[in-house]
């Protein structure tokens, strides 16, 4: 299966792989993901496509790993409630991928902290682009 970003969904005339090693992290856990980025000419880049799909990429150059905005929302708040900590954050992430241990979850873990602080620190400062990004339907909004 790959997802499509770009075209609402459906197919696109000029696919461009997006990488076999993609992962997304989201509030049901940690998943690696085929995806494929909109080709046509005119097109945004595939930073903007990420973020349109409500996915935040980890990098701006060449993104291999998101969060969506659920996942980031869910941690703002719970270190909002209950002062988690990113790494506590993390692990709880990993064990509702895998609970027995016995996959390799393959994320980048540093990467990950850093996304994840990032977005908490932009919440603590007033930033609210990500909200404007999703709502308008794209980063030019912000």
């Amino acid at each position: 299966m790959v997802i499509q970003l770009g075209h609402g969904g459906g197919s696109c005339p000029v696919p461009v792989n997006g990488g076999s090693n993609f992962v997304i992290m989201h509030t049901n856990g940690i998943h690696p993901v085929n995806i494929a980025f909109c080709g046509c000419p005119g097109t945004v880049t595939h930073r903007q496509q990420l973020l349109q799909h409500a996915w935040y990429p980890a990098t701006v150059e060449n993104p291999q790993t998101c969060a969506t905005f659920a996942l980031l929302n869910h941690f703002h708040l719970l270190t909002l409630q209950s002062k988690v900590s990113s790494i506590h954050f993390y692990d709880a992430l990993v064990r509702e991928t895998d609970n027995t241990g016995i996959l390799h979850i393959t994320v980048r873990v540093i990467v990950s902290f850093s996304l994840l602080e990032i977005y908490a620190f932009t919440h603590r400062v007033g930033i609210v682009c990500f909200d404007v990004w999703f709502e308008n339907g794209g980063i030019s909004s912000c």
